[in-house]
This record gives C-alpha cells, sequence and structure tokens, in this order.
C-alpha cells in the first residue's frame, strides 16, 4: 500500500483557509523548518482547524499534520532542555540575575 501524500492548508491573516499546495512546500523536512518556522505553522493549522471551514479530509490532514509537526517541535524542545541541563550540571543557573 502506497503512502498518500500530505497535504497542508494555505493560511492568510484572519484564518481564511486559501487551498492546498503540493506537500513539500507546506511541510519542509526537518532538516530546513527551525523550531519558530515549526511553531508559526502550527498555530496556522490550529486556527484553519478552529475556523471550522475546512472541509472533514482537509480538517483530518491538518490535524495529522499538526500531530506530527507538534511532536517533532516537543522533540526538538526535549534535546534543547537536555543541553541546558548538560551545560548547567556544574550548578550553575542558566539565567542569573542581577542582586542574586
Amino acid at each position: 500500500m502506497a503512502k498518500r501524500e500530505q497535504k497542508a492548508p494555505i493560511i492568510e491573516e484572519g484564518g481564511e483557509q486559501q487551498g492546498f499546495p503540493d506537500a513539500e512546500a507546506a511541510n519542509p523536512p526537518e532538516q530546513k523548518a527551525s523550531f519558530e518556522e515549526g511553531m508559526e505553522r502550527l498555530e496556522q493549522l490550529v486556527t484553519a482547524l478552529e475556523a471550522g471551514k475546512l472541509p472533514l479530509n482537509e480538517s483530518f490532514e491538518a490535524y495529522e499534520a499538526g500531530m506530527k509537526l507538534l511532536k517533532r517541535l516537543e522533540a526538538q524542545l526535549a534535546e534543547s532542555e537536555k543541553r541546558i541541563a548538560l551545560l548547567t550540571a556544574g550548578g550553575e543557573k542558566p539565567f542569573v540575575e542581577e542582586g542574586e
């Protein structure tokens, strides 16, 4: 069984859905997208779903794309937290404000 290509909606300001681009443009490979870009894309997907204007099938596709993106972002965040823990393993505080 061949895997179906995932497409995500193009969202403009105000949450208006404008159609589906090709899957590569909507969901760039992980090495290309930064954490911030991923968060922005996730916000667009959530906005489109909350607007309730997508057809059912497109809603499922947007939800699936959002869940995959969320897992990738959570993994990136966990990796960053591990790096901070390693850097502060000597008992140093990662963020020290004046007066502490």
